[in-house]
């Protein structure tokens, strides 16, 4: 049993207690300081390769990296923690307007 829960504490408010909820939280803070950098730094760069823009697929695939071991902590190991439910809540909110906007043809 993690230490806070045998405390009387919430599971909730704690940092994360499993491996893999510890590596989404970081994946989730390494997509987000790479979208700052993306925004700001690199904002006149434009790298892209016919019709995909690589660096928009390099941040949707960190936002996907930190997806999978968020819900892989939340499922399989009954991880409770904020950080792991933020870092499998936003990519899941991404990634459901990306489908969407694949998904309806757009103007």
């Amino acid at each position: 049993m993690p230490e806070s829960a045998s405390s009387g504490g919430s599971r909730f408010f704690g940092l994360p207690t499993t491996s893999l909820g510890r590596v989404s939280a970081w994946l989730l803070l390494a997509a987000v300081v790479l979208m700052v950098l993306t925004s700001t730094v690199l904002d006149a760069v434009s790298f892209s390769v016919g019709n995909v823009n690589i660096i928009g697929m390099v941040n949707f695939l960190a936002l996907l990296a930190a997806l999978v071991p968020g819900a892989m902590a939340l499922i399989r190991d009954r991880e409770r923690s904020w950080a792991v439910w933020l870092s499998t809540a936003l990519p899941a909110i991404v990634l459901g307007f990306e489908v969407v906007s694949w998904l309806v043809p757009g103007e």
